[in-house]
């Protein structure tokens, strides 16, 4: 038997017994390693001798009761035969203490009581009035978190009817949550973050340009998501169950089209292409420029499907019959690329070139520009309500801005102790005039 050294035992008297127990049985050679405990210091230096030169069967019974402890020792290289402690801390990890592989931005995630007040605050509003009005009531109340992507949020989709929204990432993802946050918020200290329901993993590119609830034309349990390419999955299970490719040349942005039977997307080499997303066919492809006006940035439909509306990295805006492909106008909308685009009504159409510090309107009947509006800010994106633009700007801010001059715009920056990475996205939901903000690191938030 190996003789004891009783200076060096003695020197880790203090330390967690079980764990000296553990390396020696492992490797009688390594150095000593390990976390004080509360335990081990109340530990003689004689029980430590007795412990050491037990038999294997009480080391390992030392082992077993050590484990809570391991578990949490630093240990960057584990061996074989230590996994069964790393499993089990995984399945003791409590929703409480969120990972950090599942929370990117690094820091603790801290849910709120605030986030109830703001609940009960939000309830108490008069909903009515709220849906008469023309102007957003925006108060600057963070309801909910959501946990789970781990690289910027590019799009979301809301399918308000069905209480659930969809998520892309750069994380190569696209997740289903649901709405229904109110029990969440009101049980806060345990449940501090609402989880997705459905995840689809099928996307190979980093880039999800859009996601969209194929909400009818029967096809309400599909989802629609494109990353150059056009993935069509099952909205339960987030089996794939088509993907429409467009050989060389990648979709940039996709729309739903006549009743979201059909799907039309403008493609980086300045063509449209059209998709049954009811029988799985690719349909026509059509020019949407007499001449090369770059790279296509931005689509848009307007209510009655009877339009759509291409905006290209040049500034160049063009206007597109979408049952003949008969190219109605083109025109220089901005002097930087479009990167937003809404249609207003029918006949109205707004887009935004950012460096520009520019939105305007324009009237796609008499081809001619209505108004415009200043912005202050790089506009990171756009999204209409009723008779207003909102915007959120590269300062992490959100302005609300008439489009009628009803009423004053005004700003709002986010607090910077609850966005800690700039807002990259944001999604409106019309009937509770909530907003979703997606950032940089993966966050998502529900505001009120």
């Amino acid at each position: 038997m190996q003789n004891i050294d009783i200076t060096r035992l003695h020197s880790y008297a203090t330390k967690d017994i079980q764990m000296f127990g553990l390396t020696h049985a492992h490797c009688a050679d390594s150095k000593l390693d390990t976390t004080l405990t509360k335990t081990a210091t109340t530990t003689t230096t004689a029980a430590a001798a007795t412990a050491i030169m037990s038999t294997t069967s009480s080391v390992s019974s030392t082992t077993t009761s050590a484990t809570s402890t391991l578990i949490h020792a630093e240990n960057p290289k584990p061996k074989l035969s230590d996994m069964t402690f790393i499993k089990l801390a995984a399945d003791k990890e409590s929703k409480t203490k969120v990972p950090t592989s599942v929370l990117p931005w690094k820091t603790k995630w801290k849910p709120s009581p605030e986030d109830k007040k703001n609940w009960n605050r939000f309830l108490s509003t008069n909903s009515e009035e709220m849906s008469k009005s023309m102007q957003f009531s925006f108060n600057d109340l963070k309801l909910r978190g959501f946990a789970g992507h781990s690289a910027a949020i590019r799009t979301f989709a809301v399918n308000e009817p069905a209480k659930l929204f969809a998520s892309g990432s750069k994380d190569k993802t696209v997740k289903i949550w649901s709405l229904n946050v109110h029990q969440g918020i009101e049980h806060w200290e345990t449940n501090p973050y609402s989880e997705s329901l459905v995840t689809y993993t099928g996307h190979k590119r980093v880039t999800i340009n859009d996601v969209h609830f194929m909400t009818t034309g029967g096809l309400n349990d599909i989802v629609a998501s494109c990353d150059g390419h056009v993935h069509l999955w099952d909205l339960e299970t987030g089996v794939g169950l088509h993907q429409f490719t467009s050989g060389r040349s990648s979709v940039v942005s996709v729309k739903p089209i006549f009743q979201s039977r059909h799907l039309v997307g403008g493609t980086i080499e300045g063509n449209i292409s059209f998709f049954d997303a009811h029988n799985y066919i690719p349909l026509h492809t059509w020019k949407s420029s007499s001449m090369m006006n770059g790279v296509i940035r931005v689509i848009a439909v307007n209510p009655a499907e009877t339009l759509v509306a291409v905006g290209f990295s040049t500034g160049a805006i063009s206007l597109i019959e979408s049952r003949t492909g008969t190219l109605v106008a083109s025109w220089k909308g901005g002097d930087t690329e479009i990167t937003s685009m809404k249609f207003y009504t029918d006949d109205l159409l707004l887009s935004c070139a950012p460096a520009d510090h520019l939105i305007c309107c324009w009237n796609v009947n008499r081809l001619g520009l209505v108004k415009t509006i200043s912005a202050s800010q790089d506009v990171t994106s756009l999204d209409i309500f009723k008779d207003e633009i909102l915007t959120i700007n590269s300062n992490n801010s959100v302005s609300f801005i008439p489009i009628n001059d009803d009423f004053q715009a005004y700003s709002s920056k986010f607090k910077p102790s609850i966005m800690k990475s700039a807002v990259s996205a944001f999604n409106i939901i019309p009937t509770d005039q909530l907003l979703l903000f997606g950032c940089a690191e993966g966050e998502i938030f529900l505001y009120a």
